[in-house]
């Protein structure tokens, strides 16, 4: 006999599919500012995202994960800039790099 309620715990597919995006979306942001690139502009983000999802076959909650992409995408590449920012700055102050 069922049971009148299920215990079990949710599955949030658009948050799976958003967090998903952004791993993927922080790792090639870092990847373009490791290469030293211009940062793209937002339309070319969500470009690049479409892309992406597309190469991956990403159907489930397509949207939310682009959003996630273009977020990771920023956090990533704005991380991966400072960093080589602080190692350059340091380096022309120690001037032994």
């Amino acid at each position: 006999m069922p049971t009148g309620f299920d215990w079990q715990p949710m599955r949030h597919h658009h948050f799976d599919a958003y967090r998903a995006g952004f791993q993927q979306g922080n790792v090639i942001g870092g990847q373009y500012a490791a290469r030293g690139q211009a940062e793209p502009t937002e339309e070319d983000v969500s470009d690049l995202a479409r892309r992406e999802a597309e190469r991956l076959h990403v159907t489930r909650d397509r949207n939310q994960w682009i959003n996630g992409f273009r977020d990771g995408f920023t956090r990533g590449f704005e991380s991966s800039s400072k960093q080589a920012f602080l190692k350059v700055s340091s380096c022309t102050s120690k001037l032994s790099c």
